[in-house]
């Protein structure tokens, strides 16, 4: 039977000052948004717009990752071995943070545009750019974020107390959680003339705030003195005994199985949203990109104190599967809210599925630091760099993974962004310029034609990528989506605006002259062939989008949940660990 404990006060010694616990969770904003401001806008900015081939965008966005999961260790344990005047972690803080803030816009200034076309990748420049960019970045990203980690995990020795500490770099850092979605939004901007533009001074102001919330731990956070006199430990060494800690091992297979499920799916969202919950209004599209993140970090502190507050009545196992059990019941309803009939039905999936996420990220770090003492408890070392770099080797390294899967399964769902404008572009030009070239005397066949042209220019700003609003107030259209109104044009009212056209030009050809009946029939037959095969086409593509998120993204909720099942620390076996630390430390003053 679970067992549930009274509230618990952490003692005196191990308590953490209120200043402390914010200023070190002000990295967790500088962490936010290097990682995070990367992955908003990469994909869809070099597949989208500079037409770069899906899989070496993927692959340009993979290989960096994958370099940044190997040298997470290596800076682990370098970090583990410092010894300085300025302590283990924070000389690594101050320098990673600010070069990650230097070398973010440059991803938006790709070399040798004319060759990004190219399959092959040795004659691709951009991808060649941006690997290498992206290999420099992951290196000054894990030369802050490992240290910064590990200053979180030695804060304190006690067991819930930790989770009141690790919580706060989630506090603070769900301030970019809010922000994130707003990245691409913010670079669609008419002001700077293009989306490349708008991403390299967007970047450039994250920049600032990069630099400013990473060094605020440097600066208020004071390092543990017993972490500078222990022994040192060779690398090869650190890692063998690490990956035998079994319940590090358990906790870090079902965390990558969630990162690679959860984040595979999360690469599809965008084009499914925009070519089919939004039919192709990139503007709609973005407003529901936005608005879904923003909602998820919003409801991500109930999260985290739902789960926290499971956590210190029951145990942080307990809190876990909670949390994974509202991100499964969010992940399964998407089956029925990924619908372009209800675009805003995905809000609710949202809201049940961040009512578990964001706890279940701050008990894995919570179990982190309880894993160190079993550690210490087994080589007599304090290794929270060693830990947190390879806890955060396998968020990188399934992260990359997750690049190539999203990559192979846009692919492998039949998307490719040129069909997507080949598309557009023939439908203005067979179904739409026609019918602007006709001399029509009949009065109501006339005013059908104008009506006609009227949807028709809508279906052209939306290829053009502008927003195309059917009427209203634009500074309430959030709102009004709430509440049901059909705000944004999109293909599917274009395709029954050419329903209702294709109507009245049957019902003209019936009342005409032969040679005219024979030209509009033609006519007919083109726009028959060409727009409705097409938008269907587009639809099955969409449908087996969803179907793959779906899939991914619920297939590992369940496996993780499977693997805590045989996760062994407990309350009490954790507090029994930290009982005979502190009997040995006392021991050996």
């Amino acid at each position: 039977m679970t067992q549930k404990h009274p509230a618990h006060k952490a003692p005196q010694s191990e308590r953490v000052s209120l200043k402390t616990r914010i200023g070190w969770g002000f990295g967790g904003l500088a962490d936010n948004y290097i990682m995070n401001v990367l992955n908003a806008v990469f994909l869809v900015l070099y597949v989208q717009y500079f037409k770069m081939p899906p899989m070496l965008a993927g692959a340009a966005l993979a290989i960096p990752r994958i370099f940044d999961a190997v040298t997470d260790p290596l800076i682990g344990n370098i970090s583990d071995n410092t010894r300085s005047r300025w302590g283990r972690r924070r000389p690594y803080i101050v320098v990673g943070a600010i070069l990650s803030a230097i070398l973010l816009p440059l991803f938006w200034t790709p070399l040798g545009l004319s060759t990004v076309s190219n399959t092959e990748w040795w004659r691709n420049i951009p991808f060649l750019y941006v690997v290498v960019l992206g290999l420099v970045y992951a290196l000054t990203y894990t030369l802050y974020v490992v240290p910064y980690t590990a200053l979180g995990y030695e804060l304190t020795n006690d067991y819930d107390e930790r989770t009141r500490v690790l919580a706060w770099r989630m506090y603070i850092g769900l301030f970019g959680s809010l922000t994130v979605p707003l990245v691409y939004r913010l670079c669609q901007l008419d002001s700077f003339g293009n989306e490349a533009r708008g991403a390299v001074i967007v970047s450039m102001c994250m920049g600032i705030l990069i630099i400013g919330s990473g060094l605020i731990p440097a600066w208020v956070c004071r390092e543990r003195e017993d972490g500078q006199h222990q022994e040192t430990i060779r690398f090869f060494s650190a890692i063998k005994v690490t990956m035998t800690n079994i319940p590090f091992v358990i906790m870090l297979i079902a965390y990558l199985i969630i990162i690679i499920g959860l984040f595979s799916a999360l690469s599809l969202l965008s084009f499914l949203n925009i070519y089919y919950i939004c039919g192709g209004n990139k503007d709609f599209a973005g407003v529901i990109i936005a608005g879904s993140g923003i909602l998820m970090a919003l409801v991500a502190y109930g999260s985290m104190f739902l789960v926290a507050a499971v956590a210190s009545r029951i145990g942080k196992k307990t809190a876990m599967m909670v949390g994974l059990g509202f991100a499964l019941a969010g992940a399964l309803g998407d089956l029925i809210a990924l619908d372009p009939r209800w675009p805003m039905a995905q809000f609710i999936t949202n809201i049940i599925a961040g009512m578990g996420l964001q706890g279940c990220w701050l008990m894995v770090s919570s179990m982190v630091a309880d894993i160190c003492d079993e550690d210490e408890l087994k080589t007599g070392l304090r290794r929270e760099g060693m830990f947190g770099a390879v806890n955060g080797f396998a968020l990188k390294a399934a992260l990359g993974l997750t690049a190539l899967i999203g990559a192979f399964l846009l692919e492998n769902s039949g998307f490719n962004a040129e069909t997507v404008d080949r598309f557009e572009a023939d439908t203005i030009a067979q179904v739409i310029e026609p019918p602007r070239t006709w001399s029509i005397e009949d009065e109501h066949f006339a005013e059908a034609a104008k009506i006609f042209d009227q949807a028709a220019k809508r279906f052209e700003l939306i290829a053009d990528d502008k927003s195309a609003v059917k009427s209203g107030n634009r500074w309430t259209l959030f709102w009004r989506l709430i509440r049901g109104e059909a705000v944004y044009y999109r293909w599917y009212d274009f395709e029954k605006d050419v329903q209702d056209w294709l109507a009245e030009v049957q019902l003209f050809s019936e009342r005409t002259d032969a040679d005219t009946e024979k030209k509009l029939n033609a006519y007919a037959g083109r726009v028959h062939e060409q727009f409705f095969q097409s938008l269907e086409k587009q639809h099955s593509v969409a449908k087996l989008m969803k179907k793959q998120v779906v899939f991914f993204r619920a297939g590992g909720f369940v496996l993780a949940l499977v693997l805590f099942c045989f996760y062994p620390i407990t309350r009490s076996r954790a507090e029994k660990t930290r009982r005979i630390l502190d009997e040995r430390t006392l021991s050996s003053e």
